[in-house]
């Protein structure tokens, strides 16, 4: 019997570490890369090398134009200005966590250029709070930009991710990219 009870002690804990790992080291690892890869910084839009596209992600080519834009929200929303080239892109909005928080491509927008605001989401309680006090937001109260997302977290990750099926139209679809900007409203 004494046995047994320290193998059901062993087993639990075995799960609850496990479960910690599984829980933490996503976020952990991510954020992890991004200081490698990127290093400090948050807040501009940088195009990065052939190199730091594939280290960032695996599922990249040499030939893809990689831009990011790594956000904090904890003073006030980020507003994205894009400019992006014609043929296929994809537009990823990360949480720190590796959450994807919004996914948008050229099939999806029909437009090349447009503003993005990011904005901390409301938690639960505000969300409440608001409508008890029927305070919902109106048509007045969105501003001019393109799209709204409310991301979960303060920081993140905004991602274009432009795929190229050769090196030759990398070197104009970075300077397309260029007129990208990322900044705090």
């Amino acid at each position: 019997m004494f046995r047994l009870y320290w193998f059901i002690v062993m087993f639990v804990a075995a799960i609850a570490a496990h479960a910690a790992h599984v829980l933490f080291m996503p976020g952990a690892t991510l954020e992890a890369r991004l200081e490698q890869v990127l290093g400090p910084g948050t807040n501009s839009f940088r195009i990065l090398s052939p190199a730091q596209a594939v280290q960032l992600l695996p599922s990249a080519s040499p030939h893809d134009v990689v831009g990011l834009c790594r956000f904090d929200l904890t003073r006030g929303s980020v507003q994205l200005d894009a400019s992006f080239p014609r043929g296929d892109w994809m537009f990823l909005v990360y949480t720190v966590t590796g959450r994807q928080a919004y996914s948008l491509s050229r099939t999806e927008a029909g437009e090349t250029k447009f503003t993005v605001e990011l904005i901390q989401a409301p938690g639960l309680i505000k969300d409440l709070l608001a409508l008890v006090d029927d305070k919902v937001a109106d048509v007045e109260d969105i501003s001019n930009a393109g799209w709204r997302v409310n991301v979960p977290e303060a920081n993140g990750l905004a991602l274009v991710w432009v795929p190229l099926s050769d090196e030759i139209f990398r070197k104009p679809v970075e300077e397309g990219l260029k007129r990208t900007r990322c900044h705090r409203m």
